[in-house]
């Protein structure tokens, strides 16, 4: 204290105010989220400016108002200064505490209360005692091993259907492909392979069920077959059989549940063909 009092009394208050800037600053960050250890530094320097009030009018006999309030003026100077030398030490103080607490307390009380070593003898006697008799554990009953059963019995058919639907799945998306192979030269202009593999790709991928995937395989088929030209085979008796046989297909086109822009596409390449079979009808 007789220190800070030095620095009060006998320093030129610009100094004074700096050191005493510098120490808030640096105790500030220290004691940050230190909530009961800031609460005891402003205890200890209310004690402080209330004990300097008092030391210094019993020392000094304050006769006037400027004396008095150079007193106070100072006084809170000093408490200023003690709250943020207490903002420093305390946090120090409390990490001191801690570990003394752990290194003269717990750390010999941790070491009374171990257990001592266990001999070979001791062990052997532990494990005898210690070690449960084994559980007797009842038959199954009958219901229990035909309920076991039973689960098993429907797991195996579920991977077994599982498996067959993979299979049939594959197979079929094997048919479409070779066949496509098959008449790639006539589709290339009609049918390009990246309008095939679209196809596949949206129509008969692993989300869909085999069912499904069937299903688009056969109207694949059916349309293969149309673009590659299979109604040059059939003999037309006169131009409304002719026309009576395309609008058919048109209707099949139609109520197909396919997406609007491939049945779009399936009427164009059957016009086409339409085309062609009535120059054909035509030359004949």
């Amino acid at each position: 204290m007789h220190w800070i009092l030095h620095i009060v009394e006998d320093t030129n208050l610009f100094s004074i105010l700096l050191l005493l800037l510098v120490l808030s600053w640096v105790g500030g960050a220290i004691i940050a989220e230190r909530a009961e250890l800031a609460a005891i530094a402003r205890r200890v320097s209310y004690c402080v400016f209330i004990g300097y009030l008092g030391f210094r009018c019993y020392t000094h006999r304050p006769g006037g108002a400027e004396m008095l309030l150079t007193i106070v003026l100072r006084g809170l100077i000093t408490a200023g200064y003690t709250i943020s030398i207490c903002w420093i030490l305390l946090p120090l103080f409390s990490a001191l505490r801690v570990w003394l607490a752990r290194q003269l307390v717990i750390q010999p009380l941790i070491a009374s209360v171990r257990p001592s070593p266990i001999t070979a003898s001791d062990s052997v006697v532990a494990t005898v005692v210690s070690e449960p008799a084994p559980a007797f554990r009842p038959a199954p009953s009958p219901e229990d091993v035909a309920q076991i059963e039973e689960e098993r019995r429907r797991v195996e058919e579920e991977n077994s259907r599982r498996l067959a639907e993979r299979k049939r799945r594959e197979e079929s998306l094997l048919r479409v492909e070779l066949l496509y192979e098959r008449r790639a030269r006539e589709l290339s202009s009609i049918f390009p392979r990246e309008r095939f593999d679209a196809f596949v790709k949206k129509y008969m991928n692993d989300e869909m069920s085999v069912e499904w995937i069937e299903e688009r395989e056969k109207l694949l088929q059916d349309t293969i077959a149309d673009a590659v030209g299979a109604m040059t085979d059939i003999k037309f008796d006169s131009l409304q059989a002719l026309a009576d046989y395309f609008e058919q297909r048109r209707a099949e086109i139609k109520a197909m549940s396919i997406a609007d822009d491939v049945r779009d596409s399936y009427i164009v390449q059957l016009n086409k063909q339409e085309d062609a079979a009535l120059r054909k009808f035509l030359r004949t």
